[in-house]
């Protein structure tokens, strides 16, 4: 079977599909680093893990691509490898597309990715006939060389999108509060009938320009969408109500929020944004900026 061109045609084309996904995964957004960020939000919107998972997840999920395609191509890769890894891919497709159908956020960033969902629906029944067919060929057996693709891949996927200790830990930065500074805060929320001194409240200071906001306002979205969360999530902006409603939009990042005065922003955010705040009866007990509401501290907030 494998010898006929229809079996060839398929073959290749099955190895061409994953290589495509997996190096848009690693450079289809446009980032040369951390360019997986937009599948990590996938993979916890579908509800498939928490960030602590996914961040590991979705980095195995293009390496097993990219050895798949490459280890095809050149084909040092026996039946029964080659077979099951393909299976675990269709699996996890099956399961996102299926999960997916619903999302908010990432629908265009489906885990069989294509560029365009029309692309990766379209050709996802093909890539399954040549896996079809490919479980039904005779193949040569595993190379050695296929270690020496599998390194180099696992090498060059962390290494784009590294991660780091600091995003598995829980470090609350240094604040100092003063009342005075969060009187308008709480003003403003109680005119939407909501008390920050009553309950306990996740509370974000966002500016609309800073790449840095929109992208965790992303995956503030996502979170809670992907947990089904009932967290109490309120944000403040400065600014005007058009460049607000834009960002909350473009990040499908729809809670409640108030607009205040940059300086009023500035006081109470301690003069650094993204700033995050748990708030418990009126007063901050844990203070995050940046970087430090990491992959640990979103899974432990939402799914409160």
């Amino acid at each position: 079977m494998q010898n006929k061109p229809i079996y060839n045609y398929f073959y290749y084309l099955t190895a061409i599909l994953l290589l495509i996904s997996g190096l848009g995964k690693l450079f289809g957004g446009g980032e040369f680093i951390q360019g997986l960020f937009p599948f990590d939000l996938r993979w916890v919107e579908d509800g498939l893990s928490g960030w602590m998972i996914a961040s590991v997840a979705v980095r195995i999920l293009t390496i097993i691509e990219l050895f798949t395609a490459i280890t095809m191509l050149f084909r040092i890769v026996g039946k029964k490898v080659l077979v099951s890894l393909l299976l675990l891919l269709v699996i996890v497709y099956v399961v996102d597309f299926i999960l997916g159908l619903n999302a908010v956020l990432s629908v265009n960033e489906s885990l069989f990715y294509l560029f365009h969902p029309v692309l990766s629906f379209g050709l996802f029944p093909l890539f399954l006939v040549g896996v079809w067919m490919i479980s039904k060929s005779t193949l040569t057996k595993t190379s050695w060389w296929s270690l020496l693709v599998g390194g180099l891949v696992i090498g060059g996927v962390f290494a784009l999108n590294p991660l780091f200790i600091d995003d598995y830990e829980s470090k609350p930065k240094e604040y100092t509060y003063k009342a005075k500074d969060w009187e308008i805060i709480k003003s403003k929320f109680k005119e939407q009938d909501i008390d920050l001194n009553q309950g306990n409240y996740l509370i974000a200071f966002f500016s609309t320009n800073c790449p840095h906001c929109n992208d965790l306002a992303k995956a503030f979205g996502t979170t809670y969408r992907g947990f089904g969360s009932q967290r109490k999530v309120v944000l403040v902006f400065p600014g005007n109500e058009e460049d607000t409603k834009a960002f909350i939009e473009r990040n499908k990042s729809d809670f409640p929020y108030i607009r205040v005065t940059p300086d009023e922003f500035t006081k109470a955010a301690g003069f650094a944004f993204p700033s995050l705040f748990e708030i418990d009866k009126g007063k901050p007990v844990l203070h995050w900026t940046g970087t430090s509401f990491n992959f640990k501290v979103r899974d432990e907030q939402f799914s409160k």
